[in-house]
């Protein structure tokens, strides 16, 4: 696997942001708890797959394999039909058993890979394959796994990979607007410059005022003094909201601009990174911030849903 920055564990207020954004989900037309376990079989000599993380079914998804996709995690992400095999932490082996996947792909916490699901692969004789998910080089290694797995069509592979590399390789001027990226409103949840939002905002041209590490939570007195040229709250639909009165609410020293971005797929990264960044930079441009990371179309523009 490529070589990574520091490993960044969302703290407890991302994990606030998360259920909330799990619980919109539930809410949405046919985004259901289906766990009965049918037959479903994909493209005659192709590999079915199981998904074991949200990040990577959109990713699946985005590749535009979702009828070889036979199990997931409880998160609806576009494959609600399909039965539930297991969570980030663990897998339920009596679905799996039934369910005979060519593929497990997962998403392993830090404690590393479940020893149930090592055992089931010694079992099953199911290819393995995943890992953590950080950030753009992650995606990266996970995308040339599947290529190398030939469980996407490889210009799709090529055009995400693309999009991607470009979000990793952008770098800003000294003088670049400063930013504070919050995960979270609730408690002061921030992003530092090594997650992957933290590798949006830089793509977007902002300088992160957090500086270098992981997610971190602070205190109002924090945000006050990092007089920030601009505040970006990344929440749901259902919650733009309450982070608009939240942010309003601020005896700010230095009144910074205001972007609030409501995509659900900034909680998790996959390859709609590059849709995220676009929304990103919407909101700048509507909160009157002029950037170093002006779209010139290299990022998002060869990247179309279901391309």
């Amino acid at each position: 696997m490529a070589h990574r920055g520091p490993v960044s564990t969302p703290g407890r207020g991302f994990l606030r942001s998360l259920v909330t954004l799990v619980v919109a989900w539930g809410l949405l037309p046919g985004c259901g708890d289906h766990t009965s376990v049918g037959p479903r079989v994909a493209e005659e000599g192709s590999a079915t797959v199981v998904s074991l993380s949200p990040a990577i079914t959109t990713t699946m998804v985005d590749l535009g394999e979702t009828d070889r996709l036979v199990g997931r995690t409880p998160w609806c992400r576009g494959i609600d039909d399909r039965p539930v095999v297991g969570t980030l932490e663990g897998v339920d082996a009596e679905i799996l058993v039934a369910l005979q996947p060519g593929v497990v792909l997962h998403q392993p916490p830090a404690s590393g890979t479940d020893p149930v699901l090592v055992g089931l692969q010694e079992r099953l004789g199911f290819r393995l394959g995943g890992g953590r998910l950080d950030g753009v080089r992650d995606l990266l290694v996970l995308l040339d796994q599947i290529e190398g797995m030939e469980l996407a069509a490889p210009d799709r592979i090529r055009q995400r990979r693309l999009s991607l590399e470009a979000i990793g390789a952008c770098e800003i001027p000294d003088e670049a607007p400063g930013a504070v990226l919050l995960y979270s409103v609730d408690s002061v949840g921030v992003a530092g410059e090594d997650t992957y939002l933290g590798e949006l905002g830089r793509a977007a041209g902002l300088r992160n005022l957090a500086g270098p590490g992981g997610w971190r939570e602070w205190s109002i007195e924090m945000l006050l003094s990092a007089e920030a040229d601009v505040v970006i709250a990344f929440t749901t639909p259902e919650m733009e909201s309450f982070a608009q009165e939240r942010l309003a609410a601020i005896e700010w020293l230095k009144s910074p601009a205001i972007a609030v971005i409501t995509n659900p797929n900034a909680f998790e990264p996959s390859t709609r990174m590059p849709e995220v960044l676009a929304e990103l930079r919407r909101g700048l441009e509507e909160a009157g911030v002029t950037s170093a990371g002006a779209d010139d179309g290299s990022i998002e523009g060869e990247v179309e849903r279901g391309a």
